[in-house]
């Protein structure tokens, strides 16, 4: 939102040292209030005990509308606006997936080698066991010039195509 986005600005600016803030073309539509930032701390904005997903930027709004959809597939969703990249929250991280082990990631950017990628080698780095994961995002190849709503559509960033995947690959 940009209200989270100014807020992410602002604390930027407080850390005295380099940061770099992503934030996609338009708007995202989504207006909730925005919590407190604290330097590498991720927020539960949706609490739930089936499936976990930790949404990354411009993804929490459909990660949210999401969520609602599965409660018609009777899953309990769990929905984290996972604010940094880096440092990643590792203690939400390991409170999570104590409990969880249904995890997705959903990001709009590159799935290989992103966010989802960088929660993958915590799991392994931890030695996590059992955790079904999904990474969700764009494929590691050229995406053709468009505008931003036909192209979350095409790749299923858009609530429909997550709930439609996790409906399909979690579920």
């Amino acid at each position: 939102s940009t209200k989270e986005l100014e807020a992410m600005l602002e604390f930027g600016l407080t850390l005295n040292k380099p940061a770099a803030i992503r934030y996609p073309r338009g708007n995202s539509g989504l207006s909730m209030p925005v919590s407190d930032i604290e330097l590498g701390r991720f927020e539960k904005i949706k609490k739930g005990k089936d499936i976990v997903l930790f949404a990354l930027g411009s993804m929490v709004g459909p990660a949210l509308e999401a969520a609602e959809m599965l409660k018609g597939a009777h899953a309990d969703v769990v929905v984290i606006n996972a604010r940094f990249v880096k440092p990643l929250d590792e203690v939400m991280l390991e409170e999570t997936l104590s409990r969880i082990k249904k995890v997705v990631t959903i990001e709009e950017g590159v799935a290989s080698g992103g966010f989802g990628s960088a929660i993958a080698e915590f799991i392994a780095r931890e030695n996590i066991k059992n955790i079904t994961l999904e990474l969700i995002g764009l494929p590691d190849e050229f995406v053709e010039h468009g505008a931003r709503t036909e192209l979350l559509n095409k790749y299923n960033l858009n609530a429909e195509g997550i709930a439609n995947l996790i409906k399909t690959e979690i579920l």
